[in-house]
């Protein structure tokens, strides 16, 4: 009981107190904030998180995390992290979304947690903050705090992993451009020179930060990738499961893509659950 105090807390949008962090099972022996380190299966790819209804004057500064939570350990998926020195400034009535920069490795479709630590800075000190949104949910959107923010994903059956890596060859020092995956209209954003705080230098051997570099893709399905630069037409290209690797040119770049393909297993930590009398525990 002591334990669980600390995870429920008062909504004024549901006048009610409500959990705000993980807890469908007994958690006296697990780590909340251990963060998960195996791959999975099936999986589901999180198009963009966004802010539907502010109770706030925007733009805002705001930080806080939003991890996903799934069969495999039920450990952290980091899919925004941000510290209050370093927040990102957005305006929700413009359009702007999260900057998403997980997750790290392919997600499980069957049983996904998100949690929502969100909150905007109001002043010098951090005492002043305010919470924007905090809560767990297994749906599209969270009502909570100052606002309602809603995701976009899609499920992927039979996922293959895309770890993707992008190198400028010819000699630049900076990249200006986005770099998008699946739907051009509604695609993943990887990376976008314009949104603020996109480290736009390259790195050793011309390497491109992106922000976000994994994907999943169906089998038997193409990796999709749009690229788009100034002054010059947008190209997109199309990679099979047995390609590794392109290269192309676009305006004055000169670019690299790899890609690492790594199978999604079924692969699940063991004991996740221990049965203790009639109450099973996350261990």
């Amino acid at each position: 009981m002591v334990r669980r105090r600390g995870l429920f807390e008062y909504n004024p949008k549901a006048y009610s107190i409500v959990p705000t962090r993980f807890c469908e099972f007994n958690i006296a022996f697990f780590d909340l904030d251990k963060e998960c380190e195996y791959d999975l299966d099936t999986s589901i790819n999180i198009i963009s998180i966004k802010i539907s209804e502010s109770d706030v004057p925007c733009p805002i500064n705001i930080y806080g995390t939003v991890v996903a939570r799934d069969q495999v350990d039920y450990r952290c998926v980091y899919l925004f992290k941000c510290d209050r020195d370093n927040p990102q400034n957005i305006n929700p009535l413009q359009g702007e979304t999260l900057t998403l920069t997980g997750p790290y490795r392919a997600l499980a479709g069957h049983f996904v947690v998100f949690e929502f630590n969100l909150k905007i800075i109001k002043g010098d000190e951090e005492a002043l903050d305010q919470e924007f949104s905090k809560g767990h949910v297994r749906t599209l959107s969270l009502r909570s705090c100052l606002s309602e923010v809603k995701m976009d994903f899609n499920n992927i059956p039979c996922a293959l992993e895309a770890s993707i890596e992008v190198n400028i060859l010819n000699g630049e020092s900076y990249f200006h451009g986005k770099i998008t995956a699946g739907n051009k209209k509604n695609g993943i954003l990887l990376y976008n020179s314009k949104v603020a705080g996109t480290e736009t230098k390259l790195g050793c051997g011309g390497s491109v930060s992106l922000t976000r570099r994994v994907v999943a893709v169906p089998w038997g399905r193409d990796l999709v990738l749009h690229f788009s630069v100034p002054m010059a037409k947008p190209k997109s290209i199309s990679l099979e499961h047995d390609e590794e690797q392109r290269t192309f040119k676009l305006s004055t770049y000169e670019l690299q893509v790899k890609i690492t393909w790594t199978g999604v297993l079924k692969k699940h930590r063991k004991n996740v659950l221990k049965k203790i009398d009639r109450a099973f525990v996350l261990l």
